[in-house]
């Protein structure tokens, strides 16, 4: 008998004030934003007139991957190497490398279902993180 696989679900919630992540923006520059974000979410947040309501959005993404993996015991990523995008009809994703427990260092693999949402003063994130664990047959080496 093969390994058993225990899939579990965990929730992050994030919501953010726009006007403190544009005030970081503004004191701090770029070095703020290439510390927090990708290229690629840069580059879409800077085209428009939105630019701070969907930087906020974005971390406030990051902040509920985070926190649903922290719940999960699982050792939590840096805000940068957590990539939001948005597929082919607009629907936000997360790219979510190999996560490791913290106690054990195993690695989990786990995938994020996120929803993002922002009004001019107020962007809030909600994710669901569903990680399988493999695990071995007792009595099996």
């Amino acid at each position: 008998m093969g390994p058993r696989c225990n899939v579990a679900h965990y929730p992050g919630v994030c919501i953010l004030e726009v006007g403190r992540v544009e005030t970081a923006a503004k004191r701090f520059g770029d070095r703020f934003l290439r510390r927090l974000f990708t290229q690629d979410e840069l580059r879409y947040c800077m085209a428009g007139a939105a630019r701070y309501p969907r930087l906020a959005c974005r971390l406030a993404a990051k902040f509920a991957v985070r926190s649903a993996l922290r719940g999960a015991g699982l050792a939590p990523h840096a805000p940068k190497a957590l990539g939001v995008g948005r597929d082919a009809w607009g629907k936000p994703f997360i790219v979510l490398r190999e996560a490791k427990e913290k106690r054990t260092g195993r690695r989990v693999r786990c995938v994020a279902t996120l929803s993002l949402s922002h009004s001019r003063s107020m962007a809030a994130a909600s994710v669901v993180v569903t990680c399988r664990r493999e695990r071995r047959a007792r009595g099996k080496l």
